[in-house]
């Protein structure tokens, strides 16, 4: 039907039988075509529960090859010569895959923003905890900034009643100009990378934003744990992606040598839920295909998130690279300072030993620091906490009325919701205690592996992959500027990437960890290696570094469509 129907002119009823024999032929052969090719299924697709829709990614396989270009014309796909081969038992396949939204084509970050999405931890919102730089402490120093009001779409777990959102709406952005409104999202906890699950484009003239099909995060339960979060998306622009992904993990510019192509950058990620079994370029053919991409620059071997990697300032046909830091014994005496800082009258004298012994890099002995890394390593998180005993007498009254035996019931479900009601200075002073014992416990470790990152022989990565990509980029027609990245092992720990920024015309909003005697320089080096107009504002992010995010992270952007005019320029 739908091959004839593309043959057929549009003629008057009168003309149809004089033109009958000329149509036929064509539908005809097209049909033909069409039934000599076989749609053949991938066995294993999906390493995860339900990563795709099924058979949303086939081989379209022929015993003629010649057969297979009319089969996707037909079919208003691309059919690119290279990606065939032979394959379960066919002697000429091609990667098959129908986008969700036919002539999707995703936006480039290089429009003028008009709406953002967010998320926000309930307890941060709610209770009004003391900033530690999550999610909602980044959206609040953002907006502040921005030079023109946005449209903010803010998700929060249903954690508390809709009636306290408006008093913390106004606690936390009086004033605003912005226009802010809250979605409920159904999951019983936070995805604080919005990033992530938003990922606007246009498709026949129309804005239309995809969600992936799960949201998994590395981890099966998650897909689960989040559908509650995308299933709150119901407006007609979203569209429920038929694969999972990540959107962190795809970026896009045009082409810097011809702006009508759309270029693609992209890691791993949703290779590990449903693309083990295809080959890279098959992949990557799904993923251009899905997002309306013409090329694309693959990022796979050099790291995490491609948003952790590498950015573009298309206009000045500037690439951003990161680069990771080595052998700079700056950068290891600042993580020291901020632990010495962090523990004060509590640091061990193993803590302070580390800290001298930085006094002189020349004599500096690896070893000897490696050593000390790995004592504190054990040592520091088993240090008495810093306690308020008033705070202390108040929960252990508060509990033992109300919950005894179950501490936990006093500050979570409708135990949390009694409290806020009764007490709600009470779990403010709680929810600041538990955010500072939190940051001890992911702080720590993440200091101890920078300082040990730093050591001779602390090889992160291999630089020659990197450089690669740097070479690619300058072939493609980018100007490449590095930027440092803090990069160690320290679990999956993305490190510290200051190009995980959020642009907003030409002002770029980077995450900092808070180590200043550091940071300042990067920032520095930044403003003088970027043209005349940029602006470099550095956002406090430490929640949200440690735990593998940034301030572009954040953050689902979508552009403004060409033809509007009120948006952020």
């Amino acid at each position: 039907m739908y091959a004839a129907r593309l043959c057929f002119p549009k003629f008057s009823l009168f003309l149809l039988a004089a033109v009958f024999s000329l149509v036929v032929p064509c539908a005809v052969g097209q049909s033909a075509a069409q039934s000599a090719v076989q749609l053949v299924r991938i066995e294993g697709v999906r390493e995860f529960p339900e990563a795709t829709e099924p058979r949303a990614i086939q081989y379209a396989c022929a015993s003629d090859r010649a057969a297979l270009p009319a089969f996707f014309s037909s079919r208003g796909l691309s059919f690119e010569p290279a990606l065939v081969r032979a394959r379960q038992g066919h002697p000429f396949c091609h990667i098959y895959y129908e986008p969700t939204v036919p002539g999707f084509r995703a936006s480039t970050e290089d429009g003028t923003v008009s709406e953002l999405f967010a998320a926000v931890d309930p307890v941060s919102f709610v209770v009004r905890r003391k900033p530690t730089g999550d999610s909602l402490d980044v959206i609040k120093a953002v907006l502040k900034q921005l030079p023109r009001p946005v449209d903010i779409t803010i998700s929060s777990p249903p954690q508390f009643e809709a009636e306290y959102w408006p008093p913390a709406l106004e606690f936390h952005f009086p004033n605003t100009r912005h226009r802010i409104s809250i979605v409920r999202s159904e999951a019983h906890t936070t995805h604080p990378w919005a990033q992530d699950y938003v990922k606007a484009g246009v498709a026949n003239g129309e804005r239309r934003i995809l969600t992936p099909r799960r949201l998994f995060e590395g981890r099966t339960a998650d897909g689960d744990t989040f559908r509650p979060l995308l299933d709150a998306f119901t407006d007609r622009r979203f569209a429920r992606s038929k694969l999972s992904w990540e959107g962190g993990d795809l970026q896009f510019a045009l082409h810097p040598r011809d702006p009508k192509k759309l270029l693609m950058f992209y890691g791993a990620s949703a290779r590990a839920y449903w693309g083990q079994d295809l080959d890279p370029a098959d992949y990557e053919y799904v993923l251009r295909t899905e997002f309306g991409a013409d090329d694309a620059v693959d990022l796979t071997r050099i790291g995490p998130h491609a948003d952790y990697l590498a950015a573009v300032l298309p206009a000045d046909r500037i690439a951003l690279i990161a680069w990771p830091v080595r052998d700079d014994y700056t950068l290891a005496k600042a993580a020291i300072a901020e632990l010495v800082k962090f523990f004060g009258r509590r640091a061990p004298s193993q803590l302070l030993l580390l800290e001298n012994m930085f006094e002189d890099p020349k004599n500096l002995d690896p070893q000897a620091v490696l050593q000390l890394t790995t004592a504190l390593r054990k040592m520091l998180p088993e240090l008495p906490g810093v306690q308020d005993e008033q705070i202390s007498a108040a929960q252990i009254a508060y509990v033992s009325k109300n919950c005894p035996g179950n501490p936990v019931a006093c500050f979570s479900g409708e135990g949390g919701r009694m409290l806020l009601r009764n007490d709600p200075e009470l779990w403010r002073l709680s929810a600041d205690s538990t955010a500072d014992q939190e940051k001890e416990l992911s702080l720590t470790p993440i200091l101890l592996a920078l300082i040990e990152s730093q050591l001779p022989g602390a090889a992160t990565v291999d630089l020659r992959e990197i450089a690669a990509k740097e070479k690619e980029l300058r072939q493609l027609g980018f100007q490449v500027i590095r930027v440092p990245h803090l990069l160690a092992e320290a679990g999956d720990w993305p490190g510290v990437s200051y190009i995980n920024y959020l642009r907003v015309g030409r002002t770029l909003f980077v995450p900092a960890l808070g180590l200043p005697a550091v940071e300042e320089k990067i920032f520095a080096d930044l403003r003088r290696k970027l043209p005349d107009g940029y602006e470099v504002i550095p956002i406090p992010a430490r929640s949200s570094l440690l735990n593998n995010g940034g301030t572009h992270c954040i953050f689902g952007i979508v552009p403004q469509m060409p033809a509007a005019s009120t948006a952020i320029e």
